[in-house]
Parts: structure tokens; C-alpha cells; sequence
């Protein structure tokens, strides 16, 4: 059973995450970003339909006879508060998933013993103003930024239990939920440049939790293709193959070297200073989290969010700056 003071800590550190994400929520006064209207529409057709197996409204498209709904977790979020008017409740959920997602930069830190983590889990909202745009947009790839750093954390610290629930929820939540395996990779790298010995368990139970997450969706079969043409075919072959047959959009550019030093030069600082520390500190964990941060397509580009999904700022810059003595439970 957790300790009176543990409990104190996290319903401390979830009324501060609740606040931050609220007031940022409420401070851009409408939502950012033209996908979160159709969130919030989908949302209200599972509201007055139930789960949709096709998707009529886009005659022409693939989707209307072979639906997959990639962020089914997000849209029932939004079928929840289906009620309220539009902005409302995407603010309600914009808040949810971003409390949620300082939350778990917050236990991950607490575990990995670091000093004041809750100022260090909120810190990053002001590392990068890029980090704070994607974060205010109330869109679900903020649920696979925490998804992708528990998975990297708990595949390095062998919480199998733990990583096998987090792969499970994945593929309910987004539709970057192969980043899962990619997580448990970096994680095994991380170990072996510490020369531990690589483990297959925790891919393993990355693999499993996948499978259970797959085989309970409404939209499986679907699910599994649908993730293949948008990932695939449409990321890769068509956007960073610059082979596509229409304007994608800017998101997928690369940022200019003046956007470099206007938007990421203080993050790419700290995160240089946070991979000197953990080379020095011969730690697994900081250097899990250093590699996801380098080998993240998200770091160079305004790619769609599936492509940068991995592990926010924080614990890879921070986690090297840890308190001394014994390790306090979770």
C-alpha cells in the first residue's frame, strides 16, 4: 500500500497538472487547430450512432466502408461530453489529456528519484514553444507522447505488468502505437551502452500487450490496414519520399535553419547537455530517453504527429539530476 505522503504527492501533482492544463486550455479561448472540430464531430456521431464500423460522410473515401477509428479512446472521451457546445468540450478533454501527460512525466520522474519533479514534469512547456503549441492542440497525439515514455521507462526498469497494460491502451488511443516497439528497441540499445545484457522480455510483453490491445478493438482487422496506409504509404512513401501525388501540407517540412533557432534552439541545448550527463552518468534510463530524443523523425521536421510521438523533453534532459539514497516506491 502506498504511504500517506505518496498519496499526498500525487493528488498534489495531479491538482497542478489539472490546473496547468486547464488554464491553458482556457487561455487560447478556441481550439488551434481545424482537426479538433472533427474530433469533437466524431465524438458526437458515437454519441447518437454508437461505435461506427463504416463512415458514410466521406463517400469517396476508403474509410466509409472499411472504417478504423485510430483514436477511438479520444473520440469517447469526446462522445462523453457530446453536450456541451464544441469548444467546451474539446477544452474538457484538451485538459484531460494533458494532465494526463504531465502526470506521467511526473511518476516517471518521482521513480527515477528527481529532485521537485513536478516543477521539472511542467518545465517543458517552457523549453520549446513548439512543445507548447502541440501541447495545447486538443488533438490524441498528446495521450502518445505519455503512452511512448512510459513504455521506453517501464521496458528499462523490467515493470513487465506495466508495459504490457501501456501496449495494450496504445492502439486504442493513437494511431502511432507501433512506436511501442520502437520504445522497447531504444530500450534494450540503452542497456546494452551500459553493458547490461539484453532482455526479450520486455519486447515480449510490448508484442503481447499489442496483440490483447488489437484483438479487443472494435475496428481490428481494419485497424491493422488502416495504420499501414497512413503510416506507411501516406507518411513515408508519399510525404518524407516526396512522392506524393498532392500538397501534403507544411507539417511534414523540415524546419528552416532560422526556425531552428527561433523555436528549438533552448531545447536542443538542454537536450545536448542532458546527452553529455548521461554518457557521464552511465545510467540506462537517461540514456534510453537521450536516444528516443535522437532518434525521433519528430525532432527535425513538423511531421504529423505519429511520426513525433516519442518521449517529450523532459525526463531525457532531467532525469541525470536525481536525489541521493535509497529509491522511494511508487
Amino acid at each position: 500500500m502506498p504511504s500517506r505522503r505518496v498519496v499526498v504527492e500525487g493528488a498534489l501533482a495531479l491538482a497542478l497538472c489539472v490546473v496547468v492544463a486547464a488554464t491553458l486550455q482556457w487561455h487560447t479561448g478556441a481550439p488551434l487547430d481545424a482537426d479538433t472540430a472533427y474530433h469533437v464531430a466524431v465524438g458526437r456521431l458515437i454519441r447518437a450512432h454508437g461505435i461506427l464500423h463504416e463512415f458514410p460522410w466521406t463517400p469517396f473515401s476508403w474509410l466509409a466502408k472499411h472504417y478504423a477509428d485510430k483514436e477511438l479512446a479520444f473520440h469517447l472521451a469526446l462522445a462523453g461530453v457530446a453536450g456541451l457546445p464544441w469548444v467546451d468540450a474539446a477544452r474538457v478533454v484538451g485538459t484531460l489529456w494533458g494532465a494526463g501527460l504531465l502526470l506521467v512525466f511526473f511518476f516517471i520522474l518521482r521513480a527515477e528519484r528527481v529532485r521537485f519533479p513536478a516543477a521539472w514534469a511542467i518545465l517543458p512547456l517552457a523549453s520549446a514553444s513548439v512543445f507548447l503549441f502541440r501541447f495545447v492542440l486538443v488533438r490524441p497525439h498528446v495521450a502518445s507522447i505519455g503512452f511512448a515514455a512510459v513504455i521506453l521507462w517501464a521496458c528499462v526498469r523490467r515493470r513487465l505488468g506495466v508495459v504490457a497494460v501501456a501496449s495494450a491502451l496504445y492502439p486504442w488511443f493513437y494511431v502511432g502505437w507501433t512506436l511501442a516497439l520502437a520504445m522497447a528497441i531504444v530500450a534494450e540499445i540503452a542497456r546494452m551502452s551500459v553493458r547490461e545484457r539484453p532482455e526479450w522480455k520486455p519486447l515480449a510483453a510490448v508484442v503481447a500487450g499489442l496483440t490483447i490491445g488489437i484483438a479487443l478493438h472494435p475496428n481490428a482487422a481494419n485497424l491493422l490496414r488502416f495504420t499501414w496506409i497512413q503510416s506507411v504509404d501516406v507518411l513515408v512513401r508519399r510525404a518524407w519520399g516526396r512522392d506524393a501525388l498532392l500538397e501534403l501540407g507544411d507539417e511534414f517540412r523540415a524546419f528552416s535553419p532560422a526556425e531552428w533557432a527561433t523555436l528549438l534552439l533552448g531545447a536542443s541545448v538542454a537536450a545536448v547537455a542532458a546527452a553529455v550527463l548521461a554518457w557521464r552518468s552511465r545510467d540506462a534510463t537517461t540514456r534510453a530517453f537521450c536516444l528516443a530524443a535522437a532518434s525521433s523523425p519528430g525532432g527535425g521536421s513538423r511531421s504529423r504527429p505519429q511520426a513525433c510521438s516519442s518521449p517529450a523533453p523532459l525526463p531525457r534532459r532531467h532525469s541525470s539530476w536525481r536525489t541521493r539514497g535509497r529509491r522511494r516506491s511508487c
